[in-house]
């Protein structure tokens, strides 16, 4: 299955890079350089007067002047500036359409960072800079450009050695155990029913060619930062949690699911987080043995590809499950679930449905419906690893 490595080699990669700024000099006590700071990223209409008639820009206003190399890549056709280790925290362009479709920045190397504009076609560009009030001001004018022109001028990346084939690997989080039997329903408890569709996700997964692996395999109480530790501990390239619900309502029936969001998407997101959460993750454990100032200023990049790659994990997963009994509505939702705070690993939290529901109670406790529902899941991962494995281009 190749391409499935990217997720993981990021994480990787972000570790050694971290390891890396810490052991410079030597191994001696290294103290990070101040970065340089993006304050804002726009992409703006027509380019500053001067420029070629229905030319478009590109601003990034910066702390103070950087030193930057601007170069074009084609196959995509794209915009590439190298500039010093970059704190983009006050960076969000929103994508628009024209020339330039989208930017996207975080880092490149030890100590380097990295802008990309993605392009909606060939085009040539150029760069200024312009002292502000507030900074510098990095212009990139890009005007249309022939194909031929362009590809001239922006080389195509020759291809990547292919890497050694690896299954991916899920970590399966059945909720609750031990102590904490989760919601109820008569005799039915929620940490019995997560367990048994916990096994038959992990069979769907492995006929798909996963390693899957469970972050308790019995009826044991396992705290939430430590679901978390086991998944990485494990190689895990993304986290599933497993859970069921009851509420007043009988006629509340469905399945949904979450992803993580410091606002949830509803009161009822809401109110479902705060009886989940149990513990609280710590910045620290997505980078082991690095000075806090850098693992702070690696969090807020690592966390918007994180949030970003979870995000497309809800969506394939309610694709996925579209021939299953969805929570009318809003299917798809968010909220602050702790299990799902790993700032570098992609996850989302599945509520299979309701045991207060006699509807769903049948169908949770039913062989061939969780064997169904299984697959499903396990389809919609397979979809949103294929899905992500190009994505995630260094250039």
């Amino acid at each position: 299955m190749p391409g499935r490595l990217s997720a993981r080699a990021g994480r990787a990669a972000r570790a050694l890079i971290a390891a890396a700024l810490l052991t410079l000099a030597g191994g001696a006590a290294w103290t990070a350089p101040p970065a340089l700071v993006a304050r804002a990223v726009a992409l703006g209409g027509d380019a500053a007067a001067g420029a070629a008639a229905g030319a478009e820009a590109v601003t990034v206003t910066f702390d103070r002047a950087p030193a930057f190399t601007l170069h074009s890549l084609n196959d995509p056709p794209r915009v590439v500036v190298d500039l010093p280790l970059t704190d983009w925290r006050s960076a969000a362009p929103a994508p628009r359409a024209g020339l330039a479709r989208g930017v996207r920045f975080g880092l490149a190397a030890p100590g380097r960072s990295r802008l990309v504009v993605d392009l909606g076609g060939p085009a040539a560009a150029a760069a200024t800079l312009d002292p502000r009030a507030d900074g510098v001001t990095l212009t990139l004018t890009l005007r249309a450009q022939d194909a031929a022109a362009f590809a001239a001028s922006a080389p195509t990346p020759p291809p990547r050695a292919a890497a050694a084939r690896r299954a991916p690997v899920a970590a399966i989080d059945p909720g609750h155990g031990g102590a904490d039997p989760g919601a109820s329903h008569g005799a039915l408890v929620e940490k019995t029913l997560t367990l048994a569709h916990a096994h038959a996700l992990r069979a769907a997964l492995e006929a798909r060619g996963w390693r899957a692996v469970l972050t308790r395999d019995d009826d044991a109480f396992v705290g939430l930062a430590e679901r978390v530790a086991r998944a990485r501990a494990a190689g895990a390239d993304v986290l599933v949690s497993l859970h069921a619900d009851a509420v007043p309502q009988p006629e509340v029936a469905g399945v949904s699911i979450y992803t993580l969001s410091a606002r949830a998407s509803d009161a009822d997101a809401a109110a479902l987080a705060a009886r989940e959460n149990r513990a609280e993750l710590v910045l620290e454990a997505a980078f082991p043995g690095v000075e806090s100032d850098v693992a702070h200023l690696l969090a807020p990049q690592v966390r918007r590809e994180t949030a970003q790659a979870s995000a497309r994990l809800g969506a394939a997963l309610v694709a996925a499950l579209s021939a299953q009994p969805l929570l009318p509505g809003r299917p798809l939702r968010a909220a602050g679930f702790q299990v799902l705070r790993a700032p570098d690993m992609p996850a989302a939290l599945i509520e299979l449905g309701f045991l207060s529901s006699p509807a769903d109670r049948a169908r949770l406790t039913d062989p061939a419906a969780t064997v169904s529902t299984a697959q499903a899941v396990a389809a919609g991962l397979d979809a949103w690893a294929d899905a992500a494995a190009p994505q995630n281009r260094a250039d």
